[in-house]
C-alpha cells in the first residue's frame, strides 16, 4: 500500500496488510478522528488495543506517524491549534497501540 500523499514512505510507519480493506480502514480512521474530535462521526471500529495486537509497533514507529502527520498537516497550512486538538485525540491512544518488550 503506497503512502498517502503528505506522509513520507520512507519512514518507519508501516501499513497493516493482514486484514480489512483499505478503504474501510480509511473509514474507520476518519470516523475515529472526527468522533474524538467532538464531530458528528460515530466510529464502529474495534479498539485501538484489539486492532494493533501482535503487530509490534515500537515507540519509533508511533512517533513516526506522528511526525508524519504533523508533516502532512502542516503541508495543508492546517492551523497549529487544530494540529494540536488533533494531537490530543491520537496521543492517549499510543498505550493501546505501543507493544513495549
Amino acid at each position: 500500500m503506497p503512502a498517502p500523499r503528505g506522509f513520507d514512505s520512507g519512514r518507519s510507519c508501516r501499513p497493516n496488510q493482514q486484514d480489512g480493506a483499505e478503504s474501510d480502514r480509511k473509514q474507520h480512521l476518519v470516523d475515529q478522528v472526527c468522533s474524538g474530535a467532538g464531530g458528528l462521526c460515530i466510529y464502529k471500529g474495534r479498539d485501538m488495543k484489539t486492532t494493533h495486537a501482535g503487530m509490534k509497533i515500537s515507540e519509533a514507529e508511533f512517533g513516526a506517524l506522528i511526525g508524519d502527520l504533523v508533516k502532512a498537516l502542516t503541508s495543508f497550512n492546517a492551523p497549529s491549534r487544530e494540529q494540536q486538538e488533533l494531537l490530543a485525540v491520537l496521543g492517549p491512544m499510543k498505550k493501546d497501540i505501543v507493544e513495549y518488550p
